[in-house]
C-alpha cells in the first residue's frame, strides 16, 4: 500500500536517523494517552517532553526504553511499542480521508469513479448532467 511504503521509506536508516522526523508516531502516543484518561493538555506536555528528549539524544521514539517513556507518564505501559507499530499508526486514522486501509480504498474508489465520469461525495452521488441526487443503494 502506498501509505505504508512512504512511511517505511521514511523509517529507513539514513543520515537523518534519530532526529524525530516522524511526528505521526508522537501523535499516536498522544492520542493513546488521552484515550487512557490523561487530560489533553497533560498528554500534550508528556509527548512534548519525549520529543525534546529524542531531539536531545538523537533518537527516535521507538528507540527509547520503556522506563524512559514511563518517566513522563505512568500510563505508558508495555503495549506502547504496539501503539507505535507502523501498521497501528496508519490504521488508527480511520476517519474520512484518513490513512487506514479502508479509508485509502474508499478514496481510490472515489477517484476511479471520478475518472469514469461519476463523482462520489460521501453519500451524494453526482453524474454528468445530474447533480445532488441522493443514492440510497
Amino acid at each position: 500500500m502506498i501509505v505504508y511504503r512512504r512511511l517505511e521509506s521514511s523509517c529507513a536508516d539514513g543520515p537523518t536517523r534519530g532526529v524525530c522526523r516522524r511526528p505521526v508516531f508522537f501523535k499516536s502516543l498522544h492520542d493513546t494517552l488521552a484515550r487512557q484518561g490523561l487530560p489533553f493538555r497533560e498528554a500534550h506536555e508528556a509527548t512534548g517532553l519525549l520529543v525534546a528528549f529524542c531531539l536531545q539524544e538523537g533518537k527516535d521514539l521507538q528507540d527509547l526504553a520503556l522506563p524512559q517513556m514511563q518517566g513522563v507518564s505512568s500510563l505508558i505501559g508495555e503495549d506502547v511499542y504496539e501503539v507505535l507499530a507502523l501498521e497501528h499508526v496508519v490504521n488508527a486514522r480511520d476517519s474520512y480521508g484518513g490513512t487506514a486501509q479502508a479509508q485509502v480504498e474508499a478514496q481510490i474508489a472515489e477517484a476511479r469513479a471520478a475518472l469514469a465520469g461519476e463523482v462520489l461525495f460521501g453519500s451524494i452521488k453526482r453524474r454528468r448532467g445530474v447533480t445532488h441526487t441522493k443514492d440510497f443503494t
